[in-house]
């Protein structure tokens, strides 16, 4: 799957979002403590852009930057790293 991640071509890099979110949402604990940190977060990074992710402590700034970069896994909603879903890509892993 690397390697068909690694033959897109130039162009079609440029036309899809390198990172995408829709609609994710994120929580930590379970049961009665079950607090949601992120919710309905909608997104598109394209090649080249420069983001700046600003926020209170504890709004989900980490969090979020962790889902992107596949250290935790979302829990509904859509991620997807250069046009693969990830929670797919992190099922297969674990």
């Amino acid at each position: 799957m690397i390697n068909s991640l690694l033959a897109m071509n130039s162009a079609s890099l440029l036309s899809q979002p390198i990172i995408s979110a829709h609609n994710l949402d994120h929580y930590f604990g379970q049961g009665d403590l079950r607090k949601q940190v992120l919710s309905d977060i909608n997104l598109e990074l394209y090649k080249g852009e420069i983001v700046i992710l600003t926020g209170p402590s504890g709004s989900g700034k980490t969090t979020l930057l962790t889902l992107m970069g596949g250290l935790r896994s979302a829990q509904s909603g859509s991620l997807k790293i250069l046009g693969q879903e990830i929670l797919a890509v992190l099922k297969q892993f674990c």
